[in-house]
């Protein structure tokens, strides 16, 4: 991938290397030797094909198709499997038809590239609005710039050609980045078995991906696809692998500050990586050796727009590397469809992955570790002694893409998932963006190198043993959640790590999919207040336990303080719990009536006398034959009603009154008795109010303003 012109620096991609051999008579694979004894480290070679380039001049169809023959020779020359992909003009184009079909099934795989030149739009029956015969920007050159029904017939006119000169459908189709709709087109009409996209980037070439499972594989949501889905029934079962081999460690800082992300990758043309001797050992070491859970993964390769005049020493270098390592057992080299296959044979969903690199090719001596799932990325950086959480994402299959429906009008292309930490868009270049980790002085912890176990399956446990204060936080991962604990000296400042804004209405919600502030109960323990004729009876309930009981416009008297933890604005539930102790109870109902009065705290001057008028209204129970348990002795039921709503009424309080330290005034009357058979009288055991909580988080202050 090329930033925008081309002639600059060089960006996002990658290539492999292998061993050489000499061989006669034929062709044969370089033999693998069991890695078991580890995760699996697969490796793909993935190179993609275009027929024209009109960005730079000198760059000819005859450049690109010489590029893509000697791509062919040292992948042949190392005995290296590998992937080609055909955008449309290629395909089409009887040399590459030639060139392709000659190749050995068992060692090459020929397979899609998804973008949108010229010849695919009109062969379609559509108007080219491009300003080239294959245009870059997003909404010319990709799916995503054509409406639902435009992208199934331009997948239609690619698959019927694909399969006049292959005789048979694709079962590989990458693109920087591809759609949801598109995508799942392709597998529910053409069987397609793998896909890949461009690894995580803001701005080359204006297409930004931000936020997604960082590396290896995942199912996409049928909404988006770049966000990975939570459910095997929400997903596009069609994986995705990310491309381009970025520099665990230096990527993703690149740039910070400056809004634009420059690239570190195993991109063969790119001499600060891919084209670097040194970086490449360093690189497929930490491959080999880092912890990765499941499996690992990286695609190299280059697409033939960087011509081979400018990536050959890339190959050179690392053809010989991939190739060892293979013959070593330490790697697999698949295709991208047989990867595809091996990753739906072994998942049902996305797994939980990691990428671990605890030794720095470079002199500023960082460590870093990345960890994926279907709900979410976090990534690690250790620096000069101390952590941050550099970036934690999390994913949400329920969100929809901006492209799902509807065609992008941009020459961008942007997809993101959910920010929670993000320390390259929220950094500048005074400060730098990061969930860090600090002792009771305020200062960052500092400690020594860190250690990574992934031998308990589905979970990442980073220990981290501390000098400043002197201790060990343990970091675990698993595919739901992250967990940091400590021992030692290192003690949270105050009473708690958990610091919550002030301002009104924060807290703790409850509920991943609908967040919800979790309910509470203002206790009213019912006990006799009055005298005279409405006065309850203290009477005999089941054996040697008294309760109180009501007979006709018989009242209970209560009060209720707001607490602290009320959150402002929620509306107010009272309820009552009642029982009856007869044996031949048949059914029937109970009518309950209420009178109330509010009035805020703190001799305020506005709403600190209690309302003249109380307010008042009537509430029945169900009929008790309908309920679960039916009126049985000594059952014990709920009647509730709502009290208050978005303005007072004669039955309800208005809840923006409501604050703390407020005080409700409560009288309950049980105005009709209507039970049948033989029930006895109700015992009216609590008469409480349900209010939603902060999850006893306090106020900030005692008095008002309560949040200030």
């Amino acid at each position: 991938m090329y930033h925008n012109r081309l002639n600059g620096k060089c960006r996002l991609k990658f290539i492999l290397c292998g061993l050489f051999l000499t061989v006669t008579g034929g062709i044969c694979l370089a033999k693998e030797v069991d890695a078991s004894s580890s995760s699996t480290r697969i490796v793909n070679i993935i190179n993609f094909i275009r027929q024209c380039e009109p960005r730079i001049d000198w760059i000819t169809e005859d450049i690109l198709y010489d590029t893509v023959v000697e791509q062919i020779k040292i992948m042949k020359k190392h005995q290296l499997k590998g992937t080609f992909l055909l955008q449309y003009d290629a395909l089409i184009d009887a040399r590459y038809q030639k060139l392709l079909k000659g190749l050995p099934a068992e060692m090459f795989e020929v397979g899609a590239w998804w973008e949108i030149p010229q010849p695919l739009v009109e062969n379609s029956g559509y108007k080219w609005r491009g300003r080239y015969r294959w245009d870059w920007h997003a909404d010319v050159g990709f799916a995503t710039g054509y409406s639902p029904k435009e992208r199934e017939k331009l997948v239609d006119t690619y698959m019927a050609d694909f399969k006049k000169v292959f005789g048979y459908y694709p079962k590989s189709v990458g693109s920087w980045f591809i759609d949801a709709h598109t995508l799942r087109y392709m597998y529910d009409r053409y069987g397609i078995a793998a896909s890949c996209n461009c690894k995580d980037q803001i701005g080359t070439d204006g297409y930004t991906l931000w936020g997604g499972y960082w590396n290896q594989g995942y199912y996409p949501s049928k909404k988006n696809a770049y966000m990975p889905a939570q459910n095997a029934k929400s997903q596009i079962p069609v994986p995705i692998f990310r491309m381009l081999g970025s520099d665990p460690i230096h990527q993703y800082d690149n740039g910070l500050g400056t809004g634009w992300q420059r690239v570190v990758s195993l991109e063969p043309v790119y001499m600060g990586g891919g084209g670097d001797v040194d970086w490449c050992k360093w690189y497929f070491d930490t491959f080999v050796d880092g912890a990765a859970m499941g499996y690992g993964y990286v695609q190299a390769g280059q697409e033939n727009s960087f011509t081979w005049k400018r990536m050959r020493q890339g190959f050179e270098i690392q053809m010989p590397m991939i190739a060892k390592l293979l013959k070593e057992g330490k790697v697999t080299v698949k295709t991208l469809g047989e990867t595809g296959k091996w990753f739906k044979d072994k998942y049902k969903v996305t797994p939980p992955t990691s990428v671990t690199v605890l030794k720095d090719h470079s002199e500023k001596d960082q460590k870093t570790v990345w960890f994926n799932s279907r709900f979410y990325r976090a990534n690690m950086l250790w620096d000069k002694g101390t952590m941050r959480f550099r970036d934690i994402h999390l994913f949400d299959e329920t969100i929809a893409s901006d492209y799902l429906t509807k065609p992008g009008t941009s020459s961008q292309c942007l997809y993101y998932t959910l920010p929670f930490v993000d320390g390259f868009r929220w950094s500048s270049l005074q400060t730098v963006a990061g969930l860090r980790l600090k002792s009771d002085d305020g200062l960052e912890i500092k400690a020594g190198t860190p250690t990574v176990n992934d031998s308990a399956v589905g979970e990442l446990t980073v220990k981290w043993p501390t000098h400043s204060p002197e201790g060990q936080i343990v970091i675990k991962f698993n595919e739901t959640s992250l967990s940091v604990t400590a021992t030692g000296d290192i003690k949270p400042k105050g009473s708690a790590f958990i610091v919550i804004e002030k301002a009104s209405g924060n807290g703790i919600k409850v509920d991943q999919t609908t967040p919800t502030f979790g309910f509470a109960d203002l206790l009213g323990d019912q006990f006799a207040k009055n005298t005279g004729a409405t006065k309850p009876t203290l009477a005999t309930y089941n054996g040697d336990v008294d309760a109180w009981q009501f007979s006709n416009d018989d009242e209970a008297f209560l009060s209720y303080h707001i607490p602290h933890d009320y959150v402002p604005g929620t509306d107010i539930f009272l309820h009552v719990h009642w029982s009856q102790n007869a044996a031949g109870a048949t059914g029937g109902t109970i009518d309950f009536k209420y009178f109330a009065i509010y009035s805020k705290g703190h001799n305020q001057a506005s709403g600190s006398t209690f309302t003249s008028t109380p307010i008042t209204a009537t509430f029945s129970t169900i009929d008790i034959n309908d309920g679960g348990s039916g009126l049985n002795q000594y059952q014990q039921h709920f009647t509730e009603v709502i009290i208050s709503g978005a303005s007072a009424t004669a039955a309800l309080f208005d809840r923006d009154d409501f604050e703390p330290d407020g005080v409700i005034e409560l009288t309950l009357e049980m105005d009709s008795d209507n039970l049948t058979g033989t029930a006895s009288s109700p015992f009216i055991h609590y008469v409480d109010i349900h209010y939603q909580t902060t999850s006893i988080i306090g106020t900030k202050n005692r008095i008002p303003d309560f949040y200030a």
